[in-house]
């Protein structure tokens, strides 16, 4: 390839753009509140490691994205779920796992009323439930709220899954 025979301070070309390369993708992951480059950093980084063994130009290139896809496919669900972690519910979202009290009755998947926090909410259930129950809130479809029987029969905040 291109750089094959240039060395710069007793080393690769390619290996000075790889290192390049794992610099600009951690400053960007650093400057981001995503991540958005850690995976091109790890790949680069192979390929850094490669470059300095004198391994084929063609197969550090190849090596960088097979790492980078391999580490974006197989971490992302893991680092989606971490990043989820470390959320704060807000607004409508803080509701789910509440618990509710039936107002009205809800039958046959029609909608009932719920009351929480002094507030009467429209809720529908897969259960029938009568007023006077205890239910707590598994989600929330536009303005009403999908319950479920609270079978702990507890005031505390459990959430179903």
């Amino acid at each position: 390839m291109i750089y094959a025979n240039y060395v710069f301070l007793g080393v690769s070309v390619l290996a000075w753009v790889w290192l390049a390369i794992v610099i600009i993708s951690l400053v960007l992951e650093f400057l981001t509140s995503e991540v958005v480059s850690i995976w091109f950093a790890v790949g680069s980084f192979v390929s850094l490691i490669l470059a300095i063994c004198n391994v084929n130009e063609a197969v550090q290139v190849i090596i960088f994205v097979a790492v980078s896809l391999l580490f974006l496919v197989s971490a992302r669900p893991f680092i989606k779920k971490w990043t989820k972690r470390n959320e704060i519910k807000t607004n409508v979202d803080s509701l789910i796992g509440r618990i509710a009290i039936v107002t009205e009755d809800i039958i046959d998947g029609n909608r009932g009323v719920v009351k929480l926090d002094s507030q009467e909410w429209s809720a529908i259930s897969s259960d029938n439930l009568t007023k006077g129950t205890k239910v707590v809130v598994l989600s929330i479809e536009g303005n009403k709220l999908i319950v479920k029987e609270n079978k702990a029969n507890e005031d505390s905040n459990i959430v179903y899954e």
